[in-house]
This record gives structure tokens, sequence and C-alpha cells, in this order.
């Protein structure tokens, strides 16, 4: 059977599509980059991951090639900070519990992505590796204006 055909319709679509490795309890229920403007030298990624298992699992790393370096980020919310302003800060992981979800999103957890080598475009799709407790996730996301 030739899923060829599928896997092209599915990525006109704009779904994201992925590859696990050792990490099948994981996967990406929806995603995708941020477009930025010309010159940009950040953006960010933001996915919804989904833990299938009964056991808790942390996201240490994210990679992709379209940045020198991807950042687990934590937003904090006022109350948290005591300038009272919403800030972020680097964390060194993110929980998704078990039979849960991690979402990341505008506003809230995402991954930074510092030292663009180039500028993706609207439309494209971008490889990005999620290393987790348990293994690794590789997807292709859509490159997309947050709404």
């Amino acid at each position: 059977m030739n899923l060829r055909p599928l896997a092209v319709s599915l990525a006109f679509a704009g779904i994201a599509l992925a590859a696990t490795t050792g990490a099948p309890s994981v996967r990406l229920a929806t995603g995708f980059v941020a477009a930025v403007p010309p010159g940009s030298t950040t953006s960010a990624a933001y996915v919804t991951l989904k833990n299938t298992s009964n056991q808790a699992v942390r996201l240490t790393a994210v990679k992709t090639t379209l940045a020198g370096h991807a950042l687990l980020m934590q937003t904090t919310h006022p109350g948290h900070e005591a300038d009272g302003m919403i800030g972020m800060r680097k964390v060194a992981a993110l929980v998704i519990p078990a039979k849960g979800q991690l979402v990341m999103k505008p506003d809230g957890n995402h991954v930074m992505l510092m030292d663009l080598k180039r500028v993706p475009k609207e439309g494209e799709r971008v490889n990005v590796t999620f290393t987790f407790s348990t293994g690794t996730l590789i997807v292709s996301l859509p490159v997309r204006r947050p709404v």
C-alpha cells in the first residue's frame, strides 16, 4: 500500500507529520512555527504534546536546523513576578503529566528559536526534534502566523 499520497495530502492540509524513536507514548496533537518578519533572529514553536502513558514524561530538549539554539521557555504571570509583569524564563524541562498534555502557545510555555539561520517562509515546513525522558519525537511543523 502506497502511503505517499496520504502523507502529501496531510502535509498540504497543514497537519504536522511526526516520527518517534523510543517515545511512542508521546504524540503531537497540533503545532506550528511562528512566521516572523524579514531580518528577525528569533521565532517560536507552539505545540500540543499528548502523553498516552500512565507515567509523566519530561521534555528535556528541542532542536531544529533552522535555529542555532532552541530553548524551552516557561511563561510567568503577574503575581509570580516581583514587578507584576508577565515574563519568561528558560527551564531545563517541561513535564507532560500521565494521560495528559503539554500545551505550548503564545503567552504560555513555548520553544524559543534563537539565532535563526534564515527566516522561515509562511507555508513552509520546519523539522523539529523533541527529546523526552523516554526517547525522541521528530515532527514537521508548518510555518504560520499566530492567531
